[in-house]
Formats: structure tokens, sequence, C-alpha cells
């Protein structure tokens, strides 16, 4: 289960288009990193 939701977060932060939507104005999403609840771990992979 905590797979799933680290590939969740994971997805969500790669802010991915769809195919086909092209878009001339560049849309900002504010993302804000949360501190994983006790048990869980984050791995910070945008190095």
């Amino acid at each position: 289960m905590k797979a799933h939701q680290l590939w969740l977060d994971w997805k969500l932060a790669q802010n991915i288009q769809q195919p086909g939507a092209h878009s001339v104005e560049q849309q900002q999403q504010l993302i804000q990193w949360l501190k994983p609840p006790m048990g869980w771990y984050k791995c910070n992979a945008d190095a």
C-alpha cells in the first residue's frame, strides 16, 4: 500500500500533459511538500 501511495505522489509531481492536449499558455501548478506520516518515507528523485 505504501508503494502505491508513493507511486501516486510521483505521478502527480510529474504533471504529465495528456497526448493531444496542446496549450499556448503554460499552466503552473503549486505543489507543496508535505512531511510523510510516521512510518512512511519519501524519496527525492529530481536530481
